[in-house]
């Protein structure tokens, strides 16, 4: 627990001898005045806005826990306290001590507006649905007050302003003027108060609506809007609270307490005790002790303890200085507070309470001073940035459009050519996705068993009895499956080249695998293209064959069937071409956007750059993926209608490895049906696993030739086409791609781009390229914005340079400061 002057920071800011004064809580008036002044122009120069949120106090508490006196008695003037004046919006309070002693005190009355008022609103905003937050603050500046007596009127008329946020301020401040009216219950604009006089103390807080528990019917929203707006308010780690509670109640019932917790504030939080004449007769004090030394409820800064005047004796018109003076008499006489509670007497009385607050501020100022410099430099960047992306409109049009023309050309051309570039790894991704996956997924499946030939070994096995040889490993009796086209055995089904069974378990009603499987996916794509493919049956090939038999020699196969049958089997390529396209027009797509936001986005509000990204988007990408669709379908045209291989030795070495699976599958389907037909006629079989694993020649013989032989070569030849006429097509595709797609797009993309902006050549190129970068109205506002910001944010780095050169604080801040231009005022 902190003792009664904790330390903000224990990291102080040093210099090379001893810390500076302001980093030890010790500070002269003309320092504190000095930090002061510095965060009132950066405030007014909108850095809390644009940078970073600035150091501050707020002051919080519970309706009726004293704070309006509280307020009162540290700024030395009065705040609405009659019936349905109480705040309903935030009071920034700037005090400023006058260096002349025979000054007069002064104030001015402002009201800084950083909401609008929207009585159909379309979203809820931070603090109500009617409120919403300006594009750029107003600070409207509403009277000079120069008597202190009327300084209360005047907050009432500043209080009505900002809850009629439809009606000119100024209207307020007008004789007769009707101040009971309000379009609205409460304001989150700012009413700022600043008062200049001799003998003040140099502060500056920010005084919220209390927090209330319960509203009247209709305003209940105000007890969760006052709660959040002071939540909001609290939540900044440069922020100072201070909390009001009176001690004529339960301090752990205190509602504001439990708000700073929340927002993990309490180490950051002066407590300011009230009403200490008020505690109920008879309460023990020692709560009170305990809450003093820090026992219970302990905050960062301790508790302080201030005795403000009566409603009587401020009926009566008591001044501030007698009710300080009272306030002193009142702890040096009364009990506890000049007996048991002496030891704490450096944190009784406004006059403690305002010093220490000013001590904090200015070191909370101080240690803040090199992250403010830090984030203000980062700004400055952050707006050159953007400014450099919003030039003003160019001396030669002529020179710069062409200009942004070839380097979006020279962008394209070394995207292309770099080989291990992004766009190159994502075309090789492409082709290994097409050639390897999408292409093998359309391959043929081949069902290398009859429907008979199932059907009757079904019926076997249903009619041999069941035999038990052994249990499994898991004590399960093992039962002999009848062989299907997908599961004859526990072996592995052969796969071919690609990985793909020749089989598959599961299939729909029509014959079609179907799977949807996206293969690699580009970054940021959904292909959803399912891929499909054909299923060869032996019947099927049966059929074929012999629709196509000669009459004369029908135990010949007709080529033309094989051939048919080839072509059947490669008209499902067209699935693979469609994710091809997809995943080539996302790419290229990619590329030309990376280009051309490098190139083109300095003039993003002008029609150079609107109708270069409709031709580039429309045209251009689309024209090439069009085209590569159209050749891709012409390929797959005269493939499927022609089905021929260019290279015969392939083609055999591809044929030959499909046979030698399917004989294998065959033999093994047709020994087990012969072997079970006898079983099933009473013949007993022995070694039957070794008969048809090694392919005993006696019942090899005994089994005899495969009726379905020739079916079965035609399977073989399907399966070698589809592999070595995709391959083929692969390789077509790509030649086309690498040609027809990057190398005219290198070559030709400036021209084409210089023709679609309706650039030929001719003299009247130079008045088509200024009305092309003509300057947009949204763009000149946007630039005129960041101009005004960054020279804002430039005159906050020079106010910062000046005091911090003064101090000599230097060693956190990232940037050389001092090295800023300071001009001499």
């Amino acid at each position: 627990m902190a003792g009664e002057h904790s330390d903000l920071n224990s990291d102080d800011t040093e210099t090379a001898g001893s810390p500076h004064p302001l980093a030890t809580d010790s500070a002269t008036n003309a320092e504190i005045k000095e930090l002061l002044a510095l965060i009132n122009r950066l405030e007014q120069l909108q850095i809390e806005r644009t940078v970073l949120p600035l150091p501050k106090i707020v002051v919080v508490g519970d309706q009726s826990a004293g704070k309006s006196s509280l307020v009162e008695a540290i700024s030395e003037i009065k705040v609405p306290r009659a019936a349905g004046t109480c705040t309903r919006c935030p009071l920034q309070i700037k005090l400023a001590r006058s260096p002349n002693q025979a000054a007069s005190w002064q104030a001015e009355v402002s009201l800084h507006r950083t909401y609008d008022y929207n009585k159909s609103p379309r979203e809820r905003s931070k603090y109500s649905k009617h409120w919403e937050l300006r594009d750029q603050p107003v600070s409207i500046k509403l009277c000079s007050v120069s008597d202190r007596d009327d300084l209360e009127d005047v907050i009432v008329r500043a209080q009505a302003a900002t809850l009629n946020p439809s009606v000119d301020p100024h209207v307020f401040m007008q004789p007769g003027a009707d101040i009971a009216y309000s379009e609205t219950k409460f304001s989150p604009n700012v009413v700022c108060i600043n008062v200049e006089a001799p003998g003040l103390p140099e502060l500056s807080f920010y005084d919220l609506p209390g927090i209330i528990n319960q509203a009247r019917h209709g305003e209940e929203y105000l007890v969760h809007t006052v709660r959040r707006m002071a939540s909001e308010y609290m939540q900044d780690e440069k922020t100072i609270i201070m909390l009001a509670c009176a001690m004529e109640g339960d301090i752990q019932n205190c509602t504001a307490a439990s708000l700073v917790t929340n927002v993990g504030a309490t180490r950051r939080c002066i407590g300011v005790l009230t009403k200490p004449d008020r505690i109920p007769a008879g309460d023990p004090v020692d709560q009170w002790e305990e809450v003093l030394n820090g026992r219970k409820f302990g905050l960062g800064y301790s508790y302080f303890v201030t005795k403000q005047p009566s409603t009587e004796d401020l009926n009566a018109g008591i001044s501030h200085q007698r009710a300080r003076e009272a306030e002193r008499v009142f702890f040096a006489t009364k009990e506890p507070w000049a007996t048991r509670f002496s030891q704490y007497k450096e944190r009784f009385g406004t006059h403690n309470l305002q010093d220490r607050l000013s001590e904090l501020l200015a070191k909370q100022i101080f240690d803040a001073l090199p992250d403010i410099a830090n984030k203000v430099e980062a700004k400055i960047k952050e707006i050159e940035a953007k400014l450099a992306c919003l030039p003003g409109p160019p001396r030669n049009a002529y020179h710069t459009v062409h200009h942004t023309i070839y380097e979006f050309s020279r962008y394209i051309a070394d995207g292309i050519d770099k080989q291990e570039g992004s766009f190159r790894r994502a075309w090789k991704i492409i082709m290994r996705a097409f050639r390897d996956t999408d292409l093998g997924l359309a391959q043929p499946l081949l069902k290398p068993i009859t429907t008979a030939e199932f059907e009757e070994h079904k019926e076997i096995k249903n009619q041999l009895p069941i035999t038990i040889d052994d249990e499994d490993d898991e004590g399960e009796v093992n039962k002999r499956q009848p062989i299907t086209p997908s599961n004859k055995n526990p072996r592995k089904r052969p796969a071919n080249g690609n990985g793909r069974p020749l089989s598959t378990p599961t299939t729909n009603n029509n014959g079609f695998d179907g799977r949807v499987i996206a293969g690699p996916k580009m970054p940021g794509e959904a292909l959803g293209i399912p891929i499909s493919c054909k299923i060869f049956t032996l019947e099927e090939i049966k059929e074929k064959l012999n629709d196509f038999a000669d009459i004369a020699l029908p135990r010949e196969v007709n080529r033309g069937a094989v051939r048919s049958l080839m072509g059947d089997a490669y008209s499902y390529v067209n699935a693979p071409i469609d994710r091809f396209l997809l995943r080539l027009r996302y790419e290229l797509n990619d590329l030309l956007d990376d280009a051309f936001s490098r190139t083109f986005d300095r003039w993003r509000s002008t029609h150079l750059w609107k109708n270069s990204g409709t031709f580039l988007k429309d045209d251009v990408v689309e024209g090439y993926v069009k085209r590569q669709a159209e050749f891709a379908a012409l390929l797959g045209r005269m493939t499927t209608a022609k089905p021929v291989t260019g290279n015969d030795h392939i083609f055999s070495i591809l044929k030959n490895e499909a046979l030698a699976i399917l004989h294998d599958k065959r033999f093994e389907q047709r020994a087990e049906l012969h072997l079970d037909r006898a079983e099933l006629y009473g013949k007993a079989i022995k070694d039957k696993e070794s008969k048809i694993k090694k392919k005993d020649p006696k019942f090899v013989e005994e089994l005899g030739s495969d009726p379905e032989e020739d079916q079965v070569q035609v399977m073989a030849e399907i399966r070698a086409f589809y592999i070595s006429a995709s391959s083929r097509f692969a390789d077509y595709v790509q030649e086309s791609v690498e040609c027809e797609v990057f190398d005219d797009l290198k070559t030709t993309i400036a021209g084409k781009l210089q023709g679609a902006l309706g650039l030929d050549g001719t003299n009247e190129d130079i008045q088509r390229c200024e009305e092309l970068l003509a300057e947009d109205p949204q763009r000149e506002y946007e630039r005129r914005h960041y101009k005004a910001e960054l020279e804002s944010v430039q005159k906050a780095r020079e106010h910062l340079a000046a005091l911090m050169n003064r101090y000599g604080i230097f060693g956190q801040v990232n940037v050389d400061l001092e090295h800023v231009d300071i001009p001499v005022v």
